[in-house]
């Protein structure tokens, strides 16, 4: 019980990640009045809703509309899953779709671990400590947001709003994102910023941006630090201070990152 843990995010609307690390609770009988979408990653898994009693092995996910009365327990050994607890004013107002039909299907499979691993990224990043990556809050925003997308797509029956032509709101998105890296600041812009500044729904302006560019605005953010880091780099400036000013406390990840981008590491990089 003492390895559980509650994450509240305030900030997109009061959505909460519930993280069960190796649990063996057995839960009376109960509901909640979000959402729940959750993933199996490790054990098995069984709780009784709408009438039948469900087996979960690992790779099972677990869809629940809000209000809907089930219980919860492991069946075999300790537990690990994470649960994403979704009220219906955040789906509303991150996807920007009409009346949610909810989910008819309660425990699909999870073709390729998908969700799953998203949830899992979505834990990871909520556990960085201040600072760990840069653009916590973004690739945050990022996650969230594509997992909600296919999720209510394809189990709960809702018509999401295609990408469009945005050429103008893209342009100002990618000279925000420029100007927030020329300028050296390492405070956390997030998809709520970008989309506010262009008066778009935040989904509709991730996925609008990513058909125009081809990246994500957070992929896009990483590969503008890793290309100002180059040219402070050949400015004479060490790598590790380069990583920190660019707001990579994790040196490792800037020297991936910068391999990612550019084929080498940074002392690699020949100056002449």
């Amino acid at each position: 019980m003492g390895n559980n843990k509650l994450h509240k995010l305030t900030r997109l609307h009061g959505i909460e990640l519930f993280e069960a690390n190796e649990t063996r609770e057995t839960y009376a009988r109960h509901a909640h009045c979000e959402f729940a979408i959750g993933s199996i990653l490790q054990g098995i898994g069984g709780y009784w809703c709408r009438g039948t009693h469900h087996v979960l092995p690992r790779r099972s996910l677990t869809l629940m509309n809000p209000d809907e009365p089930h219980t919860g327990y492991a069946v075999n050994g300790a537990l690990q899953y994470k649960m994403l607890y979704v009220p219906e004013e955040a789906v509303s107002r991150l996807l920007d779709v009409g009346p949610l039909r909810g989910f008819t299907e309660i425990n699909p499979t999870d073709w390729g671990q998908e969700t799953g691993l998203e949830l899992l990224e979505l834990a990871n990043l909520l556990n960085q400590r201040p600072g760990g990556i840069p653009a916590t809050a973004m690739r945050t925003d990022e996650v969230l947001n594509n997992l909600l997308t296919r999720v209510f797509q394809r189990y709960g029956r809702q018509e999401l709003r295609r990408p469009g032509r945005e050429p103008q709101a893209v342009r100002r998105i990618a000279e925000r994102i420029n100007a927030h890296v020329d300028l050296g600041n390492i405070e956390d812009l997030t998809i709520a910023d970008l989309a506010g500044e262009v008066g778009l729904n935040p989904n509709y302006m991730i996925q609008s941006f990513t058909k125009a560019r081809g990246i994500s605005p957070y992929a896009y953010l990483l590969n503008r630090k890793i290309c100002r880091s180059k040219e402070m780099i050949a400015s004479g400036m060490r790598p590790l201070d380069v990583a920190l000013e660019l707001g990579f406390y994790d040196q490792s990840h800037f020297i991936h990152m910068f391999h990612k981008v550019l084929g080498i590491t940074p002392t690699s990089l020949v100056i002449h």
